[in-house]
């Protein structure tokens, strides 16, 4: 297996137009479903150089010789003989995310009232998408701190979209972040994540202007995504609330923003432990009760689903 590389000889490998024109002749020919089936059929090399459009054959094959490895890699056939290239792992997410961000607008959508109320105070909405960042905030209460309800990012497409897409879009993103997390891994990466769990009575400096009385921190030291917030909004992604929810009408098919608002809107939260950590929450709905214990686990959050526990005692 080759050592990893190095941000900084990345981007000197990167830094050659000779090398990227084999990269993008690579790439012209890749298709995502024989990459999965692991039957991406290599480029031969004479083949790849006219794709290139690299006449020198000794130019060709130095550059292509640098990017063996790591960003190309090599297929043999049974005799040992080279039958051709295709992209590396790295070489498909390097390009993956270059074809991602090579068609879109750092679109923004100025401050918008939004129908819906507040949650917790049934006050003013307003949301604003800039710089890839929805945030959402209430006029007239502090929500989960200083007014915010909402601060995610979701990332631009290559059409403008209107704010009630970028809402459904920023629950998407936090569905997919929370059940990450809930295993202990990034969302970005898929790498283990720290996860800390902190409570309004250990941690009062970190909750002072949160409304919740635990909230959730997560770091990935591998790519240096993570993320704060109330601990309840993890609720969201438990199989069971959802179920709960669609039972009454009001679940994720009804509308994924909508969604968020009545799971935030009929939570009841109590600390039940702090060391370790265990918050119960009871959601209730036209006198139907759904509760849940969220902890720690060995490896991510615990969100296990009570029917006794009487969130009053």
């Amino acid at each position: 297996m080759d050592d990893p590389i190095t941000e900084d000889a990345l981007f000197k490998l990167l830094g050659n137009d000779t090398r990227m024109a084999i990269l993008e002749a690579l790439w012209a020919e890749f298709d995502i479903e024989l990459y999965m089936l692991g039957s991406q059929v290599p480029m031969p090399f004479s083949e790849l150089r006219a794709a290139a459009g690299v006449e020198d054959v000794g130019n060709f094959n130095y550059h292509l010789r640098q990017l063996e490895g790591q960003i190309v890699h090599v297929v043999t056939d049974e005799t040992g003989e080279t039958s051709g290239y295709v992209l590396s792992p790295l070489g498909f997410s390097l390009f993956h995310a270059i074809e991602g961000h090579t068609a879109f607008d750092y679109q923004a959508i100025e401050a918008t009232r939004l129908e819906e109320a507040c949650p917790f105070c049934t006050g003013r909405l307003e949301a604003e998408y800039e710089r890839e960042i929805l945030a959402v905030r209430c006029l007239d209460c502090e929500a989960h701190g200083g007014g915010s309800l909402s601060r995610v990012r979701v990332q631009a497409g290559s059409t403008v979209a209107d704010i009630r897409e970028v809402l459904d879009l920023s629950v998407l993103a936090m569905l997919s972040s929370f059940t990450a997390g809930r295993f202990g891994r990034c969302r970005s990466c898929h790498a283990p994540v720290e996860l800390a769990l902190m409570t309004a009575e250990t941690h009062p400096d970190v909750l002072a202007a949160n409304r919740s009385e635990a909230v959730c921190r997560v770091r990935c030291d591998s790519c240096g995504a993570g993320g704060f917030g109330p601990l309840y909004e993890y609720a969201l992604a438990a199989p069971s609330l959802q179920t709960f929810f669609s039972s009454h009408g009001l679940g994720p098919t009804a509308g994924l923003w909508s969604y968020r608002l009545e799971v935030l809107r009929r939570l009841e939260e109590r600390i039940v432990n702090t060391e370790p950590v265990v918050v119960a929450y009871c959601f209730r709905i036209d006198g139907d009760d759904h509760r849940l214990h969220i902890s720690r686990s060995s490896d991510g959050l615990d969100i296990t689903e009570q029917t006794v526990e009487d969130m009053s005692e």
